[in-house]
């Protein structure tokens, strides 16, 4: 509450404050002392008296009393370098929305940011018993749906003159993070 003076008519009154302030000096959010809990602090005037309005669409009040860009809820206003729509890391916008090493990120205005992975993994082949190769990976990778892995006949062409044909001998998930893959490899003649 405030008092509110009228000097022609010489009266005082007590009148509430803005929903906004949690003690005010005056009627409007733009004479709060302190705000109330759901709004944040958007400025100060030269008297003193707080600016307190709620924070906009893809913020929250942080610790400061102002307001803060969410993290995590794909919504990139741009206090992050990132915001893909969830706190994960690996996949190229990390938990904290800054862009992953090997990752480029984009996004069209606030829209939710997608990451490409510029820098793809290394594959390490080693021979094993039986015509089986194992594959394995500098980094975690993901299979997709979508991907060419899930042929069932592959070429791989090796320095010389040498070409195989291989299947996936090891069973997996789509979309298991995996680090390595057995493949059986058929040598398919010279080329």
């Amino acid at each position: 509450m405030y008092l509110s003076k009228d000097r022609a008519r010489q009266l005082v009154e007590c009148l509430d404050c803005d929903t906004a302030c949690d003690d005010c000096r005056g009627g409007t959010d733009e004479d709060c002392v302190s705000c109330s809990k759901d709004f944040a602090v958007m400025g100060a005037k030269a008297d003193g008296s707080l600016v307190c309005k709620r924070c906009p669409l893809g913020f929250v009040i942080g610790e400061n009393g102002k307001c803060k860009e969410i993290c995590g809820d794909g919504l990139n206003m741009g206090q992050y370098e990132c915001d893909d729509g969830n706190n994960l890391n690996g996949d190229g916008c990390s938990a904290e929305c800054t862009v992953e090493k090997g990752f480029e990120c984009h996004s069209q205005g606030s829209e939710r940011s997608v990451c490409v992975d510029i820098i793809p993994p290394k594959a390490y082949l080693s021979v094993k018993k039986g015509n089986l190769l194992l594959v394995s990976f500098d980094e975690t990778v993901v299979i997709k749906a979508s991907s060419s892995m899930l042929e069932s006949k592959m070429h791989v062409y090796l320095k010389g003159d040498c070409k195989l044909t291989w299947e996936l001998a090891s069973s997996f998930q789509i979309n298991e993070e995996l680090s390595k893959l057995e493949v059986k490899a058929h040598p398919a003649g010279s080329l």
